[in-house]
């Protein structure tokens, strides 16, 4: 019996993480993220965007019309002071972003039936909003 390589993968490398509140985009996915991985494990694999990977974001035709706005409205600096304001993420840190000041993860309380579709972290389960690499799918939510 073989194991798929992406079975249990929750958020794939690549993915670009975007904040639950705002949209902008923040942290590339350095590697998968699989269900039921504890958070505070993977700090590591958030990679702050760069300005390369805004501007590229800008020209994806598979994003949705207005997630491609929300970048473009920013300026080339407001977007590169915007990349210089992402914090590398460390366990324990904030989980909020630099542009809205808001949570840019969506947390719950966990219920069984939770299962592969989030990570769970104690008894919370915290979803992502991410745009998945180019050519996956369409943004998720």
């Amino acid at each position: 019996m073989s194991v798929d390589a992406t079975d249990g993968v929750v958020y794939a490398t690549g993915a670009i993480v975007v904040c639950y509140a705002c949209g902008i985009p923040l942290y590339r996915l350095q590697a998968n993220i699989y269900a039921g991985e504890k958070p505070s494990r993977s700090a590591w694999k958030y990679a702050p965007v760069s300005l390369a990977e805004l501007q590229a974001l800008q020209a994806r035709a598979d994003l949705e019309p207005g997630q491609r706005a929300a970048i473009k409205a920013l300026s080339l600096a407001d977007q590169r002071t915007h990349c210089e304001t992402i914090r590398p993420l460390t366990t324990g840190a904030p989980l909020d972003c630099p542009r809205c000041h808001e949570s840019f993860v969506y947390g719950r309380t966990g219920t069984g039936a939770d299962g592969a579709a989030a990570l769970t972290d104690r008894a919370f389960v915290i979803h992502l909003a991410t745009i998945p690499p180019a050519g996956a799918a369409r943004r998720v939510a």
